[in-house]
């Protein structure tokens, strides 16, 4: 996972990355996120979103709760390591 991806999500910024800086995110793809690949493709989503204010903020929206989501599930999960070493 790409932090820079996820800070942005947590920010609930409306992050347009390529595959690479969407590795492990995958679950958010075009709801909390989009992907491109190529130049173009960026543009067009670039436009998509500056021309939609309904899509803006529930991408935005979306964003910050796929974050919320994440970081409960990594704490979570520490809180379990750290029961099972205490033990």
């Amino acid at each position: 996972m790409k932090i820079k991806s996820i800070e942005a999500l947590g920010y609930a910024k409306v992050l347009i990355t390529t595959s690479a800086g969407a590795v492990g995110l995958e679950e958010g793809k075009n709801t909390a996120f989009f992907v491109a690949d190529k130049s173009q493709e960026f543009a067009e989503r670039i436009l998509e979103i500056l021309n939609n204010s309904i899509l803006f903020n529930q991408i935005a929206e979306n964003a910050y709760n796929y974050a919320a989501k994440l970081n409960q599930n990594n704490l979570k999960s520490l809180q379990q390591i750290l029961s099972k070493s205490l033990n």
